[in-house]
């Protein structure tokens, strides 16, 4: 996940709704290496809740998944895993705008991958024990190696809210992390952020970084209306995903 450029999508999605949608989603992920420190937020994900897995925004509360049916995107892979999270990130936003539910996936579009964090979602690595962290990081580098050979590397946000919906892909999702702190560091450089600690959604304005992120190589940003395309999503899903299915 991008720090920051998921609120960001969806400030900027709630920002030019003309009312407030009865509902918003994102999901994030892709197919690429696995660096250390995002093996690490994997296993700590899977493992621990750290980003409150299998819940859901609703009437402004995170509720648990009552079973039966999800949906998701028509474009998510059909080879992918599917883990629904709730970011802290996403509720706070939410809760500012008075969106009363939302959904967020993470996915993980490598067979590899996925079996190695389900058997650590099954069997937790315990904070704290660095000697079976270190094994799982390196299982995990080795599974993402292993998807990746002969493919190219994707990584894909894809946000929505009503109709609308804002879409980010990139062949090096590590890169553009380390351009958005460089632009963030940058606001602060040039007096564009106020004091205090703000998060990044609303220390920058939103359609300045996504016109810097734009101008990056292998970095493409679609959006609109759905529904002047054609498709029949009208609220962001079309796709039925089983129980069975999630990481």
């Amino acid at each position: 996940m991008q720090p920051g450029l998921t609120g960001l999508m969806m400030r900027t999605l709630l920002a030019r709704a003309p009312s407030v949608p009865r509902s918003v989603g994102l999901w994030h992920g892709g197919l690429g290496p696995l660096p250390e420190g995002s093996a690490r937020d994997l296993l700590l994900d899977t493992g621990t809740g750290g980003a409150t897995p299998h819940a859901r925004r609703h009437a402004y509360r995170v509720v648990p998944f009552a079973g039966g049916t999800h949906q998701l995107p028509s474009n998510v892979p059909p080879t992918a895993s599917v883990t629904p999270v709730l970011t802290e990130e996403i509720n706070r936003i939410c809760s500012a705008y008075g969106v009363p539910d939302a959904v967020e996936y993470q996915i993980i579009n490598g067979e590899h991958v996925a079996e190695v964090a389900r058997y650590y979602a099954a069997s937790p690595v315990r904070l704290g024990d660095e000697e079976r962290l270190e094994e799982a990081v390196r299982r995990l580098q080795d599974a993402a190696r292993v998807d990746c050979t002969g493919c190219r590397p994707s990584y894909t946000l894809h946000a929505w809210a009503g109709d609308d919906e804002l879409v980010i892909t990139t062949d090096a999702p590590f890169t553009l992390t380390a351009e958005i702190t460089a632009l963030a560091a940058l606001c602060v450089v040039e007096g564009r952020v106020g004091a205090g600690v703000l998060p990044l959604d609303e220390a920058v304005d939103p359609a300045w970084l996504l016109s810097r992120l734009r101008t990056l190589p292998g970095v493409t940003i679609t959006g609109g209306s759905r529904c002047k395309t054609g498709e029949d999503i009208a609220d962001g899903t079309d796709r039925d995903m089983e129980e069975g299915e999630i990481l």
